[in-house]
């Protein structure tokens, strides 16, 4: 008789699911309802094939060989489900649970190429060899994908790919198909580099000459910007991180990030004096927007960005009681150190012009006559337009006690250049 048991001794196969013998045995037997020996040789198992009729024609070695293959898959599976896992559930390691498909968005021309790929990951979350997939696109008349993943750009628009393996499935990742041709091949830009010097100063005094604030900046940052577009219908949209950047040639720099703002309110009671200036910080991110973000309209040929910056900075405040009970801290400056964003720079829409060989923008030339906002105006689309941070510019921005339009001082150098 032939001994099953030789080639699956219960300490080999504990230590595929990296357990001691004795709890792979009580993991096993909760599984299958029988001891690993059990389920070998014991009646019932995969032995007693020798019992049926239609095999028990069989020449000894063609049933030997029969037995192994049922017996090998037979133990596979119950030391699956010993483990944990089976058909792949929650938890199994080295059972394939998720696909992550890569890069989650992709854009091409008309004709062009992206290649994808997954990560596969078991039950436990680590990443495993991926399996072989399936590729599908949602929409082939926008775009095709092969066996291998190779996508390829058929008409304008966007489709969801998505990758299969068995029962499980990834996430849809996206790909981005835009004119080829559209503003002189501008779609096949997948990164700018960008730097930004502006001068930014505002003050006012009320007509009683009791109020007076006033604000002054001056930041000169840069940044690289990857593609991340189209927003939407046929525009891109490249973005990035603020860093501090050269100065533009000639100008006066004080540093890199200033700003300095002052509200001297002797109207209010109590009375109130705060100074805001700069700690020579490195411009981060508004949170809520990012740092820097060129839009490009390949229906119009037109482009705009926005610039959002910010400083590290120092605020000072005192307060004066006047017919009010004094409080604790009255006439003593309270300090504060923060992250100040310094507002929202936006240029408005504007033709591209030679991008290849100029880039946009230009450092010989200053934008002047921002437009300028009631108090309750948001910022314009279409339009050029500055708004200081807010802290203690706003009252400078808009007069509190006659709140009507106020034009923008600033002056602007900017220099976008493609990275073809």
């Amino acid at each position: 008789m032939i001994n099953w048991t030789k080639s699956y001794r219960c300490g080999a196969l504990a230590r595929v699911c990296s357990m001691s013998p004795a709890h792979f045995a009580r993991m096993f037997k909760e599984s299958t309802g029988a001891s690993p020996h059990s389920y070998v040789i014991g009646p019932g198992s995969v032995r007693r094939v020798r019992g049926e009729p239609q095999l028990g024609r069989m020449g000894g070695e063609s049933m030997k060989t029969l037995g192994r293959a049922v017996l090998s898959a037979a133990v596979l599976i119950a030391v699956l489900n010993s483990c944990g896992g089976g058909g792949g559930g929650s938890g199994a390691a080295g059972v394939l649970a998720t696909l992550e498909v890569t890069p989650a968005s992709a854009t091409i021309v008309v004709s062009d190429v992206a290649q994808y790929s997954v990560v596969a990951r078991d039950g436990t979350g680590l990443v495993m060899a991926a399996p072989p997939v399936v590729w599908v696109s949602d929409t082939p008349a926008v775009g095709t994908i092969t066996s291998a993943g190779l996508a390829t750009g058929v008409s304008l628009g966007q489709t969801p790919i998505t990758a299969t393996a068995g029962s499980v499935a990834s996430p849809p990742a996206v790909l981005n198909v835009v004119e080829t041709t559209a503003c002189d091949g501008i779609a096949a830009v997948q990164a700018w580099t960008v730097n930004l010097e502006y001068l930014y100063g505002d003050d006012i005094t009320t007509n009683a000459g009791a109020f007076q604030a006033d604000t002054n900046q001056h930041v000169t940052v840069a940044a690289t910007l990857a593609v991340t577009g189209p927003v939407f219908g046929n525009e891109l949209n490249w973005t990035g991180p603020l860093v501090l950047g050269p100065a533009h040639p000639g100008s006066v720099l004080r540093s890199q990030v200033a700003i300095s703002e002052n509200l001297n309110d002797q109207v209010s009671d109590p009375t109130t004096v705060a100074e805001l200036s700069d700690n020579r910080g490195s411009p981060v991110p508004t949170p809520g927007v990012d740092g820097f973000r060129l839009e490009v309209d390949l229906s119009a040929c037109t482009f705009r960005f926005f610039a959002a910056p910010s400083a590290n900075t120092t605020l000072t405040i005192t307060e004066h009681a006047v017919n009010t009970v004094p409080g604790p801290n009255d006439g003593i400056p309270q300090v504060s150190t923060q992250d100040t964003p310094l507002g929202l720079l936006q240029k408005g829409v504007t033709p591209l012009g030679s991008w290849r060989a100029n880039g946009l923008g230009d450092f010989s030339q200053i934008i002047t006559g921002f437009a300028s906002y009631s108090v309750a105006a948001t910022v314009p689309v279409g339009v050029d337009a500055y708004i200081p941070s807010g802290v203690y510019a706003q009252p400078a921005f808009f007069d509190p006690f006659n709140p009507v339009p106020r034009l923008n001082t600033a002056d602007m150098y900017y220099k976008i250049l493609p990275q073809l």
